[in-house]
């Protein structure tokens, strides 16, 4: 979700929690999404100062999504990755939180006080022109119009924001001279494509679909405009989980340890329970307390250090009890939880490797594969070459930078998967970054970025999570997603397993999908190295030495 969209959001909660008080009763709340009132029973719901949506709004906005299988969380599955959302009851009904699913699917809103209506818009996450067909990515389905004058094929995407960072799409076709992106107005964004010379097109999905793919000239669209694919049927409904043991916040306050650490500690009447959650854009430390009710001192507490720009102390329901602090810091923390006694404990403190300037910081940058070992290989072209040029490009940059940088190989030979962390390990240094091409067992259904990091390492995350968005937003490739690389293999990757037990946090980026044509067209030109590599810089510096967080 976009500042804007946030801070409206959070100012429309705050009016509510001011005048109606958190004990106010619940209330109903319209939903507008493209142009129409959406049909919900029941209805999103505002209580305490937060707006609440049944699970039904979901399947409404077509997004895809499945029960966990405790019961207790929305997997919500969008083009670009895998999130959750906790469910909560509120007046009787399974719901998620507004804010959250917003967030997850990644959409805006807009409120209006005085029609008591809530607007949603989809974004625009991410295009490309590939094989002579313009691919729109957006959070959730829009129905575009076309039209064509001229020399000009304008497609507009009606209650959508344009949130991809490109304006401007590179393009080899023999139809199209290039496209470029804009918000025609506030509700809608437009894609211009400038031909060459009058051509045909045709939609190859759903125009109501949130993949949107056009194919321009003489080739028709694969299946044309299809029939919906039949809803499935919903998941049952699992029995409401028994509420948390309740427990009292006396008192929340922060001890500074120094400028670059502090601790926030709550007091307890009992032995009480927290979840922690840390996310690097914005950079945001949240510790919902289900079960927990606020004292007044507690939630008026003044919550201050330099690292902190903003801190709420929230009251989110009296029956069940639940509440949640939510910590803006201006530069992304790492953060460790402990409950003893009658005190919950978070010590907050810079992740691992950051703090100072690039220029004073050593990589190991490690180019995948190499010698007998090729890796993927698609249309005669091998990994380990396009590992090896990029790496170089990568170190280069950070050279350039004043960083002092080690590549495993620099020529075309076998490295050992163990002797790869180990050199990161042997030479003290701060980061490990594994450079390779992705591929897939479906040849052209995948393209874009992945990061990984290793298992549940807080440092290697929010590392990732830098690295990846700058790398992303410099090449204006699919962002598919940081993940643990636990979601493939269950004991990790060996290349980032190494440096477990370690200060030195890694990365092992897949810079685009090899076997995806127009991803491998890229993956073959030096100037897309050098978006990499500028992504890559940018985004170790943000790690390294702070910087805007939204």
């Amino acid at each position: 979700m976009s500042v804007i969209a946030r801070l409206g959001l959070l100012l429309f909660c705050t009016i509510v929690l001011c005048s109606r008080g958190v004990s106010a009763a619940p209330q109903t709340v319209n939903v507008e999404f493209g142009g129409q009132v959406l049909k919900l029973r029941p209805l999103v719901i505002r209580d305490g100062g937060h707006l609440f949506a049944p699970l039904e709004l979901l399947d409404v906005l077509k997004v895809r999504w499945k029960m966990s299988e405790d019961g207790r969380k929305a997997v919500i599955e969008t083009g670009t990755g895998r999130s959750e959302a906790d469910i909560s009851v509120i007046a009787g009904e399974k719901s998620v939180a507004m804010p959250r699913l917003l967030e997850s699917i990644g959409a805006e809103s807009f409120w209006d006080e005085s029609r008591n209506t809530l607007t949603l818009f989809s974004q625009l996450k991410a295009v490309e022109y590939v094989d002579d067909s313009l691919r729109l990515c957006c959070s959730l389905p829009v129905k575009p119009t076309v039209r064509l004058w001229g020399n000009r094929l304008a497609v507009d995407l009606p209650g959508c924001k344009l949130r991809s960072p490109v304006k401007e799409v590179s393009v080899e076709s023999e139809y199209v001279e290039r496209v470029r992106l804009g918000q025609f107005d506030d509700n809608t964004t437009r894609a211009v494509l400038d031909l060459k010379s009058p051509a045909k097109w045709s939609f190859a999905e759903p125009p109501s679909h949130s993949d949107i793919v056009l194919r321009i000239g003489s080739k028709p669209a694969v299946s044309g405009v299809q029939a919906a694919t039949p809803k499935p049927a919903p998941a049952p409904k699992p029995a409401a989980d028994p509420p948390p043991p309740p427990f009292g916040v006396q008192d929340v306050r922060i001890e500074r340890l120094s400028d670059e650490a502090f601790d926030i500690i709550l007091s307890t009447d009992v032995e009480g329970k927290a979840l922690l959650s840390i996310e690097s854009k914005p950079a945001v430390i949240t510790i919902n307390l289900p079960g927990a009710t606020l004292s007044e001192t507690a939630v008026s507490a003044d919550l201050q250090h330099n690292l902190i720009r903003k801190a709420l102390v929230k009251q989110l329901s009296e029956d069940p009890p639940r509440a949640r602090i939510e910590i803006g810091v201006s530069r992304p923390l790492a953060a460790r939880l402990n409950v003893t006694g009658n005190q919950i404990k978070v010590s907050v403190s810079l992740p691992f490797g950051s703090g100072g300037k690039l220029s004073e910081k050593t990589i190991v940058v490690d180019p995948g594969h190499g010698g007998r070992e090729s890796g993927a290989r698609d249309g005669g072209v091998l990994e380990k070459d396009l590992n090896l040029k990029i790496a170089a490009e990568v170190a280069a940059q950070l050279r350039a930078a004043g960083a002092a940088v080690i590549l495993t190989r620099e020529t075309d030979v076998a490295v050992s998967l163990p002797a790869r962390p180990q050199a990161a390990i042997d030479n003290n240094a701060d980061f490990f970054i594994s450079i390779h091409c992705n591929s897939n067992a479906a040849p052209g259904s995948a393209s874009g970025i992945e990061t990984y990091y290793h298992r549940r390492d807080i440092s290697g995350m929010l590392l990732a999570d830098s690295v990846h968005a700058a790398v992303c937003a410099h090449t204006g490739s699919i962002d598919r997603r940081v993940r643990s690389d636990t979601s493939l293999y269950s004991t990790g990757f060996a290349v980032l397993r190494g440096l477990q037990g370690t200060t030195i946090p890694g990365l092992l980026l897949e810079c685009g999908y090899l076997n995806h044509s127009g991803d491998r067209a890229r993956l073959g030109k030096p100037e897309f190295h050098k978006k990499i590599a500028s992504g890559v810089v940018a985004g170790l510096k943000r790690y390294v030495e702070g910087g805007a967080t939204d």
